[in-house]
């Protein structure tokens, strides 16, 4: 009698491959027919073979439900990306008007400060030329003072001369 081969997991499962490639029925006489050994351990890893796919089609999604879940996230991203978009709109516009509204008051500023820089630079032309004024002025005085000064000495000299000749006679 001849030794019947042991079937395993591992050659339950390509027997069914090749069923299937093949367009056969998966069946346990076509599977035993390819791997031999006992009825009921053909029967018990086909069995296991079908709780596995089983529970891979639960996982796995129905493609319906994946094509909805794929529209409504698309629907939400695109929504949340307008959201966003309009948001960020927003906010670029306002701080655009603050950066423009702080610009036009720094303009101003900047035009108050060069008035007042016109207005001390005057000032400070007009003391330059009082100082100019004054110390023309101070030299003039000067100048007096010098011929008042040797006035007073030829006058002191005059007098000196003259209580001489008084003196005299």
């Amino acid at each position: 009698m001849p030794v019947k081969a042991k079937a395993t997991y591992e050659s339950v499962r390509d027997a069914v491959n090749q069923l299937e490639m093949e367009g056969k029925e998966v069946n346990p006489t076509n599977v035993l027919n390819l791997t031999g050994g006992s009825r009921s351990t053909v029967y018990k890893f086909l069995s296991q073979l079908q709780d596995e796919d089983t529970k891979r089609q639960i996982k796995k999604p129905l493609p319906e439900l994946e094509d909805l879940i794929n529209e409504q996230s698309t629907a939400i991203i695109t929504s949340l990306y307008e959201i966003c978009k309009h948001r960020a709109e927003e906010v670029v516009l306002t701080e655009y008007e603050t950066m423009k509204k702080r610009f036009a008051d720094l303009q101003k500023t900047a035009e108050h400060m060069d008035l007042i820089e016109e207005k001390y630079q005057l000032k400070a032309q007009n003391f330059e030329l009082q100082e100019l004024k004054l110390k023309t002025e101070n030299q003039e005085l000067k100048e007096q003072n010098k011929i008042l000064k040797d006035q007073v000495q030829t006058l002191k000299e005059q007098i000196t001369a003259l209580n001489k000749i008084i003196n005299k006679q």
